[in-house]
């Protein structure tokens, strides 16, 4: 679950490497962690405030992260080219 979390994170267009790296550290996620249905889908209904809340992050990446998390067909097209492609 935080690989397709991640993979999701990576296709908001201004969300690079260097803030994933700040908001899982903020998270206290490591890329070995494991994310349970409960804690994704809380993550998943966050929206601007909660994100600057919970990270302490800027206006403009909680709108990214509000807005690009809500955006499910991209990271589901994603996934079906890699499934394709395995």
């Amino acid at each position: 679950m935080l690989r397709q979390f991640i993979l999701q994170l990576s296709l908001i267009e201004g969300v690079g490497p260097a803030t994933i790296s700040v908001l899982l550290q903020r998270l206290g996620l490591t890329t070995a962690s494991q994310l349970t249905p409960a804690q994704l889908t809380e993550l998943y209904q966050l929206d601007q405030h909660g994100w600057q809340q919970r990270l302490n992050c800027s206006v403009r990446i909680a709108e990214l992260l509000s807005t690009g998390l809500r955006q499910r067909q991209r990271l589901e097209q994603e996934l079906a080219l890699i499934a394709r492609h395995q």
